[in-house]
């Protein structure tokens, strides 16, 4: 077997309508309802990845709500990061530029996710 590339990741959390809305408004994502999955690309293609979205106590899979980070490209991080302020978000930590790679900052979303938001 050989190594592939990640192709979805799965959070847990406290309300799939809310989170749902708030990376919708956030980061522009979309809601797949068929597959509870905010959708990118598409399969077969490189750019496909899937975030699912669960509730804690679905499928009999009680992870933790909030234990989740990944990061994101923006075109604009400190316009991205107000939005999500806006939209319920909480700072992890606030736009910065960074030697050596590229400005960003952190949020952590209505579940406690940490969310990193990098300069495209």
């Amino acid at each position: 077997m050989t190594a592939g590339r990640v192709v979805s990741l799965k959070l847990t959390v406290s309300d799939v309508d809310a989170t749902v809305r708030f990376y919708e408004a956030v980061l522009g994502f979309r809601w797949v309802p068929e597959i509870w999955s905010f959708q990118f690309g598409e399969y077969p293609r490189d750019d496909f990845f899937l975030i699912s979205v669960d509730t804690a106590n679905d499928e009999g899979d009680p992870g933790p709500v909030g234990c989740g980070r990944f990061g994101f490209v923006v075109t604009d991080v400190d316009e991205a990061h107000a939005r999500a302020l806006a939209a319920g978000a909480r700072a992890w930590y606030e736009p910065m530029d960074n030697p050596g790679s590229p400005r960003s900052s952190g949020i952590l979303d209505p579940d406690g996710n940490r969310v990193e938001l990098v300069q495209a």
